[in-house]
């Protein structure tokens, strides 16, 4: 149950006031409706940032604590006391503001718009439109799902990358690489000193005596304890000198 009653759309032909409000606008989706326990007329809006206000004109000022001062200075306007409170917004004057929040506040501007485009459809010559807020809560929450819903989807779209590869398996692939380039490396490191060995093998040896220890001179021979044979021949004596 709502803490108002008699709500309805105003239109375009009462200049979008709701009755005694003068000059006031409440243009819909924001609705009129009436406060059961002083009868006084509201317009509530739907969504006004402010709480979802039900406010309405100034009441006459009285002597018996039935009424509050508002304003300060030369603006000041009086409210009821019991149900109502001054305004809170910014440079707002002869307002005040019911203590019982805005039920409108508890339905969709889609849905309330929409209640509003039907009734004026169906009757264009109207001044008001009535409806019942209460019957509209249940069409705001179905419709909520569908939003969460939506939400849902874009929410499980990152799950599609489940098929990529996962943390664990990059960082072994990483691991991997390193691997593959630590071998490549020791493998070229470690030809680069045999090549180097190849070039200089012993440190100041020359060819000629790494070749003399390598091979034995050709035509060498040794005997059995090791001992080399010379194999030059004798010197051929000369020959004796005649005597004569």
């Amino acid at each position: 149950m709502t803490h108002y009653s008699d709500y309805y759309f105003t239109s375009n032909l009462t200049s979008y006031t709701c009755p005694t409000f003068n000059n006031h606008q409440c243009r819909p989706p924001n609705a009129c409706a009436r406060e059961p326990a002083t009868g006084k007329l509201y317009c509530c809006d739907y969504n006004d940032g402010l709480g979802n206000v039900c406010w309405s004109i100034t009441s006459e000022c009285a002597n018996n604590n039935s009424t509050r001062f508002c304003g300060t200075g030369d603006h000041t306007w009086c409210c009821l006391y019991e149900t109502e409170s001054c305004t809170e917004a910014d440079k707002q004057l002869n307002i005040c503001w019911n203590n019982e929040r805005s039920p409108l506040g508890n339905i969709s501007s889609q849905v309330l718009e929409d209640t509003y485009s039907s009734l004026s459809a169906e009757a264009p010559s109207a001044t008001t439109w009535a409806f019942d807020p209460q019957s509209l809560i249940p069409a705001t929450s179905t419709s909520t799902p569908s939003t969460t819903n939506a939400e849902t989807t874009s929410t499980q779209r990152p799950s599609s990358s489940s098929a990529s590869l996962s943390g664990g398996a990059i960082a072994g692939i990483v691991v991997g690489v390193v691997a593959m380039v630590a071998i490549v490396v020791g493998g070229g490191v470690y030809l680069l000193k045999r090549h180097r060995r190849q070039q200089n093998p012993i440190p100041g040896s020359s060819p000629a005596e790494l070749l003399a220890h390598r091979e034995p001179p050709m035509g060498q021979l040794y005997e059995a304890d090791g001992k080399a044979v010379n194999l030059l021949k004798p010197a051929q004596e000369l020959p004796a000198h005649n005597q004569e």
